[in-house]
Parts: C-alpha cells; structure tokens; sequence
C-alpha cells in the first residue's frame, strides 16, 4: 500500500527551487552578487562589501515574509475590516428545468 496517496499533488504545488532558493530570490542574489563583486572591481570594496551583505538580509526577509504570508487570503482579510461585501447565503440553482420555458 502507499503511504503517501497525494505525492504528485506534494511535489507539484511547491515552488521549484535550487539550493534552497526558489527563482525570485535566486535572481536577486545573482543580481546583488554581480553589481557587488563590480563595485568591489572597480574600486570601491566598503561599498560593494555593503550591498553583499544588504542582498543577503533582503533574502532573508523575503523567506521569512513567504512563511508569514503562506494562508493569507487577501478576501478574508478585506471581510474582516468590512470592506469586501458578505456573501450571498443564496446561490443561483443550475437546474435546467427552473429555467426552461
């Protein structure tokens, strides 16, 4: 018997990731590290060394931000405050005979 009857559900809804990081913080480290290791080249170490360190910590925000916001759902949110109207209790019926002449 298997022991995990939802594996390709489990495998296809997580994001594809590499080395722990999923593409959007992939491409920000990529991009960080190049235009600080090209500050570091031309001359100006403190502040290539800067924004290194600036681009790993806005990594770590957006995981911890991802974590934080993993059930948010935006049209709770806006019920909860009032602002998105109540839903109908009332749902049209798709019986055909109700509505054939």
């Amino acid at each position: 018997m298997n022991s995990s009857p939802h594996r390709i559900y489990h495998v296809l809804s997580k994001p594809p990731s590499f080395l722990g990081l999923t593409f959007d913080e992939l491409v920000l480290l990529i991009g960080g590290g190049a235009f600080s290791f090209h500050l570091i080249s031309i001359q100006h170490a403190l502040l290539g060394v800067v924004c290194l360190i600036s681009t790993i910590v806005s990594i770590g925000f957006i995981k911890k931000f991802k974590k934080l916001s993993e059930g948010f759902s935006i049209k709770s949110y806006l019920y909860m405050h009032g602002i998105w109207p109540k839903p109908s209790n009332t749902y049209p019926s798709w019986k055909v005979r109700e509505y054939a002449p």
